[in-house]
């Protein structure tokens, strides 16, 4: 378009333009005179018009009119919306319901049941008829209608901001609620169109970022975070932490909170996974060698505090794919949960002290290790005896309790009373002897190991 400024015109009212369309106007420089013609066409910087006459035509800028005339005339042709389009105020209805309240949105339909679906920020929500008082038609914002992608959308339906104003005033919104990306990108094309304008975005902007880079953050994190628990990758998870921080070093600190924290808790994961499986090969092993080798009682204490604690870390190691170093440090931590149990059962006389009987007599049971040993050959009360053996010499593990449980025999006296019908030569009927079952040793000690 030419560009002349023409004489202050002026027109005392606008009419709904369209290209070719008759405009009145009035002009700044001279607010009392009136100016009329055709306009030919317009864009954001003003407009071409030819007079009434037809003999000329002007070339008059959007600045030169009164406000109020330029405004009317703007909206007419599009280039501005109205203060209801700018706010969102669209034609909406109000339920009143029974016993107080209300509920602002758009009727969108009423069912056979008579029941009322309204549109409320995006939701499709029933009322049933008995709920409601009346239903009122009137003005509504449309984000009480409307979800906050659905507001958005209409507002650039209506009109894409082409100002940095309006760019400014979307972004406002964007950012009143919760949708930052879009909203950091209307306010750097604002910025982009007014470099005047940074005060007043600049903060904003920087939130904007902040929160997407917490929020990218976040989702990364959280990824990595369900790698690692859900699915054990330790060290996938860890690896992805590293590798996003070096590309994004601004949450560098959270970053590393985040690899610590897996690194310990992967730890802890190894950690359980030894000590269970130190366990299961601690079982085996000791089956294993009294089923195979049938080993006398000095045999199989000898193996177990001479040749099991090696075997046991090997098998252990090698089962969980760990190196010798890393082995050793998880096998110096603590087990964790409930311990485990084995017991020496009424073979306990073997490592306990005896309940002194007094006198000793020629009847008087004073019990053989070996031969109790070999009177219970069964493999899972050996294995129960000397895994309960084991627990308390190798340290590989931690005894946690130790329980006596009294003898079922003799009650825990470590002594029965025998009778007889001929009188002993002290003229008693009746002698004490050694328990036959735990000889002397009173109680069946159970050992409670990590």
């Amino acid at each position: 378009m030419t560009r002349r400024l023409l004489p202050l015109l002026l027109v005392v009212a606008a009419a709904p333009a369209g290209e070719g369309q008759l405009a009145r106007f009035r002009l700044r420089k001279d607010p009392l005179a009136t100016m009329s013609g055709w306009v030919l066409e317009h864009d954001e910087e003003g407009f071409v018009l030819e007079s009434l006459a037809r003999d000329r035509r002007l070339t008059v800028k959007w600045s030169d009119l009164v406000e109020e005339d330029a405004r009317k005339l703007r909206i007419g042709y599009g280039l501005d919306l109205t203060e209801e389009q700018e706010k969102g105020i669209i034609d909406g209805h109000e339920l009143q319901l029974e016993g107080g309240g209300s509920v602002r949105g758009l009727l969108h339909s009423i069912d056979k049941d008579g029941a009322f679906w309204m549109r409320v920020k995006g939701n499709l929500l029933p009322y049933p008829k008995d709920r409601v008082a009346r239903l009122d038609a009137g003005k509504i914002g449309e984000d009480e209608a409307y979800g906050e992608e659905e507001v958005y959308a209409r507002r650039l339906s209506r009109r894409p901001p082409r100002t940095a104003e309006e760019h400014r005033r979307l972004a406002d919104y964007l950012y009143d609620v919760g949708n930052f990306d879009a909203a950091r990108q209307h306010y750097e094309e604002a910025l982009s169109r007014d470099p005047a304008l940074e005060a007043a975005v600049a903060g904003r902007i920087g939130a904007s970022r902040e929160y997407l880079e917490d929020r990218a953050a976040a989702e990364a994190f959280g990824k990595a975070k369900a790698d690692a628990y859900l699915n054990g990758r330790w060290r996938e998870a860890i690896g992805a932490v590293r590798a996003y921080l070096e590309a994004h070093p601004e949450v560098g600190r959270r970053g590393e909170r985040l690899i610590g924290e897996l690194e310990a808790s992967w730890f802890d994961a190894k950690r359980a996974r030894f000590h269970a499986a130190k366990h299961e090969e601690f079982d085996r092993l000791v089956r294993a060698q009294l089923a195979r080798k049938k080993p006398s009682l000095e045999e199989a204490m000898a193996w177990a505090t001479s040749e099991l604690p090696a075997l046991l870390m090997e098998r252990t190691a090698r089962r969980l794919d760990l190196e010798g170093a890393e082995a050793e440090a998880l096998a110096g931590t603590p087990g964790k949960g409930a311990p485990h149990w084995a017991s020496y059962w009424s073979g306990s006389f073997a490592i306990s002290k005896r309940a002194s009987t007094g006198k000793s007599t020629k009847r008087e049971i004073r019990g053989d290790p070996d031969g109790w040993w070999r009177q219970y050959d069964d493999v899972n009360t050996r294995a129960a005896w000397l895994k309960a053996y084991a627990a308390e010499r190798v340290s590989l593990f931690e005894v946690v309790q130790v329980t006596t449980t009294p003898c079922e025999r003799c009650g825990g006296t470590g002594q029965v009373t025998k009778t007889s019908a001929a009188q002993l030569l002290d003229g008693r009927h009746e002698w004490q002897e050694r328990c036959p079952r735990c000889f002397g040793a009173r109680t069946d000690r159970g050992i409670g190991y990590r």
